[in-house]
């Protein structure tokens, strides 16, 4: 391409409105880090983070809509989510992609060329500013989300999911942020004129506060020389940047985190201290922290540390740290052996009980605290408080606002954390409460991770699954079709005398009045069923990550019941029919963000020999577990599991059921189940040899045991049973 040509390179930008502009607000560091590697690759990292954040994973990379603005917002949305391994799954795949896309934006519509040598940076009003301006209506959100648009919001969201679930609509199901953008712009617009003005002023005066909180931090982490107050103004404002930075690499890497640092304090006078923030607490009502749990143990890592720093720091360099007005305590009575006393520690924030789902990681505290261990030795004092020397001038107390308890988070290098929008700072995770910025929450609680695992089957069942051969044609195959396009049409010539295994199932099964998608995934199984002959011949699902709760009813005498199961149930059978699946079948692209439905529908030959199995252990099994499944989510359990509490239970049950019948079509279309028993246990090509007969006597080396299974199965030789004998003779023996 010449360089006179001023058309852009690749494929045209599908970014616009706010997630354009956030873009377009970071060229800057991209540009500053551009060159090196290693940084530009933690920068992208950032960014997707942030990105998640606002439009959380549900959101398609090209539709655009306004951030969510409120940090309580978000956390009641993330905490109504249960992030099972499908979930997780599906937000790894969104993440690494988006991640991509989002690195292929910096490098090809913010890049430099002779034509345009400052591409898109002239759209760019706020170019010299990390913090974004908030639109009206994001604002507007931020501010009266709760007074006046959350019943509204809540309403319409319960009707567009009760709706998808009810079956009729494509795609992927309604999204939580459009339908929040749609309800404030309805209200704003609702607004007098007076109102909307002393909004934008109150918007404005948001903006230049922001921006000037940032200004003020870059100002301080540019200079390579600080004074004391400088340096600790900065201490100061980093605790939350840390704190941020520990709870992702706890969410990432599913672990506890910590990070400890040692450096001179100005305020202790130079001496050197060591600070830290904790993700991850103890299991229990009562979680603790790693200081609060080993109070010893950490004390001397603390020491350790705090050696550690006046080796890196020397006296001078301490000394060159103290505020004015305090007094040096550097070299002191550590010189001469004596440890230094400790005053009363400062009290610390209570860790919030709560439930933990794995071992050793728990819910974060509810109230940020502070650790500063001064030049001292390990602490005669429970560890977790300010320990100060004596003679130096104690700091001024900064109030501590009390914050809520961090949402859990998914274990995914894509954490989707509160609402903020009002700024395109990229630390991980951070928190975009308005709270003070010298808030020292040193200490911070950790996030929640979700770590369910699922029970291990303990069944008397193989774990083969069938393994019968393929009998698929070379060519795209035809949907089963379905006579009647509504729900009246379809149940009135509903094919019950086709109908082979017992009729309770069947009414129970057909006595759920659950929509045309419910009907017509019954019509199916009825047709594969009928393909098949009704004929199972021992062919049966695999066994492996199968829910507990179906084994349970299997080994209960099968009723036809609302077989009763656990919160979880539905992430246990949606993982069951994710592990059967075809490997033909293509997983859709990630703009679509359709939850669990990932595999395409596309008709093409696919290896179904793991799903072909009908008859009682077939893939009735998977149609009643839908059934228990959505019986569970109707009752007010209160918990996770509750359609009323997590409508994306319903939107998740609602894709599982069109997935299965659409399988169903596909496999009816080939003609059902195979007539042929899988490969038997003793490996391929092996057979299990039957019973021999007896041919003439019994060698005399023969065991005991042995002896009499062979002599109640045979009649011939010679040899006669007692049976037998009694038999013949009608005598008694």
């Amino acid at each position: 391409m010449s360089t006179t040509d001023k058309k852009k390179r690749g494929a045209k930008s599908k970014l616009t409105g706010a997630k354009l502009a956030f873009v377009v607000g970071l060229v800057p560091q991209w540009t500053a880090l551009s060159g090196n590697k290693k940084d530009t690759g933690v920068f992208y990292n950032r960014v997707t983070c942030q990105w998640f954040k606002h439009w959380s994973h549900d959101l398609p990379y090209e539709e655009d809509a306004e951030p969510r603005t409120t940090e309580e917002e978000a956390r009641a949305e993330e905490e109504a989510r249960h992030y099972d391994e499908v979930e997780r799954a599906r937000r790894l795949e969104i993440y690494e992609k988006t991640r991509q896309r989002l690195s292929n934006w910096f490098r090809n519509y913010s890049l430099a060329t002779k034509s345009n040598p400052t591409p898109l940076l002239v759209d760019s009003e706020e170019i010299n500013s990390d913090v974004r301006r908030l639109s009206l209506v994001q604002f507007y959100q931020k501010q009266y989300y709760a007074s006046r648009l959350q019943e509204e919001y809540k309403k319409r969201w319960k009707a567009a999911v009760a709706s998808y679930v009810a079956g009729g609509e494509q795609g992927p199901g309604p999204v939580a942020v459009r339908i929040r953008t749609e309800v404030a712009t309805e209200y704003l617009n609702r607004e007098s004129e007076e109102f909307k003005e002393q909004l934008k002023a109150d918007l404005e005066a948001h903006y230049q506060l922001k921006k000037a909180q940032a200004e003020e931090e870059a100002k301080l982490a540019a200079l390579t020389e600080l004074t004391p107050e400088e340096y600790q103004r900065l201490l100061d404002i980093s605790p939350a940047r840390l704190q941020a930075t520990a709870d992702y690499i706890s969410h990432l890497y599913h672990c506890a985190a910590a990070i400890i640092i040692t450096t001179p304090i100005p305020e202790l006078g130079g001496a050197i201290g060591v600070r830290s923030v904790h993700a991850g607490t103890t299991p229990g009502v009562c979680p603790k922290k790693w200081f609060e749990y080993d109070h010893d143990g950490y004390a001397a890592v603390e020491a350790s540390m705090g050696a550690f720093g006046r080796a890196v720091y020397g006296e001078e360099i301490q000394r060159a740290r103290a505020l004015p007005g305090t007094r040096s305590m550097v070299g002191g009575s550590r010189a001469s052996g004596t440890p230094a006393p400790t005053g009363t520690p400062a009290p610390t924030g209570t860790p919030a009980p709560t439930g933990t789902t794995g071992p050793g990681v728990a819910g974060s505290t509810s109230q940020p605290e502070r650790i500063i261990s001064p030049e001292a030795g390990p602490p005669a004092t429970p560890v977790g408080g300010a320990q100060r020397v004596p003679g130096v001038a104690p700091a001024v107390p900064r109030p501590m606002p009390r914050r809520t308890a961090r949402p859990g988070a998914p274990s995914t290098p894509a954490p989707s954390g509160g609402a903020g929008g009002d700024d395109n700072n990229l630390n991980i995770g951070a928190n975009d409460d308005d709270n003070d910025e010298n808030d020292n929450n040193w200490n911070a609680g950790a996030g929640n991770h979700s770590n369910e695992r699922d029970d291990d089957m303990d069944d008397d069942d193989d774990n083969f699954g069938n393994t019968g051969g393929i009998d698929d044609g070379p060519g795209p195959l035809p949907v089963a079709t379905i006579p009647g396009t509504t729900l009246e049409s379809i149940t009135a010539s509903f094919p019950q005398e086709r109908w082979s295994l017992p009729r309770s199932i069947f009414d129970y099964l057909a006595g759920k009045a659950w929509g045309l998608d419910w009907v017509q995934l019954l019509w199916r199984l009825v047709e594969f069923e009928a393909k098949s002959g009704h004929q199972s011949d021992g062919i049966r699902l695999p066994t492996l990550q199968r829910p507990s709760a179906i084994q349970d009813w299997m080994k209960n005498g099968r009723p036809p019941i609302d077989w009763t199961v656990t919160a979880g149930f539905g992430s246990q059978l949606r993982m069951w029919w994710v592990s059967m699946q075809p490997d033909a079948r293509s997983i859709v692209d990630d703009d679509d963000n359709d939850g669990f439905a990932r595999y395409s529908q596309e008709p093409i030959p696919c290896d179904w020999a793991v799903l072909k199995a009908c008859g009682s252990c077939g893939v009735l099994l998977v149609v009643l577990g839908l059934a228990w499944w959505r019986v569970h989510g109707e009752e007010d359990t209160g918990d996770y599991s509750s359609f009323e509490e997590n409508p994306r239970e319903a939107i998740y049950w609602a894709r599982l059921v069109r997935d299965v019948g659409w399988v169903l079509g596909q496999m009816s279309a080939t003609g059902g189940a195979p007539r042929k028993k899988p490969a038997s246990k003793a490996g391929p090509g092996k057979t299990v040899p039957a019973k021999r007969k007896v041919q003439g006597p019994l060698p005399f080396s023969a065991p005991r045991r042995q002896m009499g299974r062979m002599l109640r199965s045979s009649t011939a030789g010679g040899v006669e049973t007692r049976r037998n004998k009694k038999q013949k003779t009608g005598g008694s023996s």
